[in-house]
């Protein structure tokens, strides 16, 4: 028999069984019948979920998803997506100033067509 203290999480133990993180299953069904039900109901799904993870595991055991074994790959994509998306950011700049450098140029060219007209204007 094994008696858990939650509040000071010390156990006492007869035997060498290791503590569970789950509630056991009672060994004696109730004798009612809404307990009997839920009684099985409880077994049912501790068993199905028993094995819904038994089966996850090894699933993803064998796909190899419990270790990072990809992961060099991820951080590689994603070093590659932040490097095209600092060049596309530089592009723009580099865009951005050289549209800058025309405009300037164009007013450049005016006011000194400007100028000229009026040089023109007063001879």
């Amino acid at each position: 028999m094994k008696i858990v203290s939650m509040a000071d999480e010390s156990s006492d133990s007869s035997d060498s069984e290791s503590t569970h993180s789950e509630p056991e299953v009672p060994e004696e069904p109730p004798k009612t019948w809404l307990g009997y039900s839920w009684y099985l109901v409880r077994k049912m799904a501790r068993g199905t979920w028993s094995t819904i993870h038994v089966v996850g595991d090894k699933l993803a055991w064998g796909l190899g998803i419990t270790s990072p074994d990809w992961q060099y790959a991820l951080d590689i994509h994603e070093d590659l997506l932040r490097e095209a998306q600092e060049e596309q950011q530089e592009e723009e700049k580099a865009l951005k100033r050289q549209e800058e450098l025309v405009a300037q140029r164009l007013r450049t060219m005016e006011n000194a067509s400007t100028d000229h007209e009026q040089d023109r204007t007063t001879t």
